[in-house]
């Protein structure tokens, strides 16, 4: 017999979309973070405002439902990428099984705005919060901001994002808004150099095509500039840095 039928050889079974989901075991809870531990050790510490939070029937739950059904030792299922986890894989669970989405990929929505990758422009919502994210698979928290000659500085301790703006003499930035959406022309986009030197070993990347980004300056004050900023970048391990910065000019 077919694995591919049905009990009475005549239907065909569908076949999962997209990438499995995995099990992953509830290693600290908080009243606003859970740690997981998934395959291979991997760990994933995240704010229970950013994730996703459903039952395997397709409810979607609050944190505090989240810290009702589970506690430090349970096992929840973890989306393994930003898309939607196919339900084939989910109708073989019990359907009060938690799911959660975000914890591997953060993604940006419309109730949690300026938190999460996204290569939509019309998702790229600032928010309020302080520019940070997640820089090739380490956390990015701005902690020097410069406009130099070449374009854009971001700092967060040894690691550092340098974006090329290429002004021209005399050009001014302050009120000006930038977009590149992730199918813009190669030539028309500025280069973006990411050091990432807080890991062993550092990391290293050129982003020249395929990211999303959009940058807005206001009006220089006592010497500072500020903006905002929402970056993702096409690798891997979904890169994005979002929020508010004010910079010195060098």
């Amino acid at each position: 017999m077919s694995v591919l039928t049905g009990a009475a050889g005549q239907e065909k079974v569908k076949v999962p979309q997209g990438e499995s989901p995995g099990f992953y075991t509830v290693m600290m809870l908080g009243e606003k973070a859970v740690k997981l531990k998934g395959p291979g050790d991997s760990t994933y510490k995240s704010d229970l405002a950013d994730l996703l939070i459903q039952d395997a029937a397709g409810k979607q739950l609050t944190p505090d439902d989240f810290r009702k059904r589970v506690k430090v030792g349970s096992v929840v299922i973890v989306s393994a990428d930003e898309k939607k986890i196919d339900p084939a894989y989910l109708k073989v669970l019990n359907p009060e099984t938690v799911v959660i989405h975000g914890a591997t990929v953060l993604m940006a929505r419309p109730e949690n705005p300026g938190r999460g990758w996204t290569l939509d422009l019309k998702e790229m919502a600032f928010g309020d919060g302080p520019l940070s994210g997640r820089m090739l698979g380490s956390e990015f928290k701005a902690d020097k901001v410069l406009m130099q000659n070449t374009g854009l500085h971001l700092q967060s301790g040894t690691d550092h994002i340098h974006i090329f703006l290429h002004l021209k003499p005399g050009q001014g930035i302050e009120g000006k808004t930038f977009e590149w959406g992730k199918d813009e022309k190669e030539e028309r986009r500025p280069a973006i150099h990411i050091h990432v030197n807080s890991t062993k070993p550092p990391r290293l990347q050129v982003a020249q095509k395929g990211y999303a980004m959009r940058l807005e300056f206001g009006t220089e004050k006592d010497g500072k500039l500020p903006g905002k900023i929402y970056l993702c970048l096409p690798d891997e391990r979904k890169s994005w840095i979002a929020g508010s910065f004010s910079c010195d000019w060098q």
